[in-house]
């Protein structure tokens, strides 16, 4: 059983460290799309 709360733990983990690295990606992408915006 210990185990598996282990396992649940990191799994909570690694899916919060997922979502955050997409955030990030997402928000690098708007900034993108605003330079380019201002560029043109």
């Amino acid at each position: 059983v210990l185990e598996f709360v282990k396992f649940g733990k990191r799994l909570v983990h690694s899916h919060w460290y997922l979502t955050a690295k997409l955030e990030a990606s997402i928000l690098q992408l708007k900034q993108l799309a605003q330079n380019l915006e201002e560029v043109e």
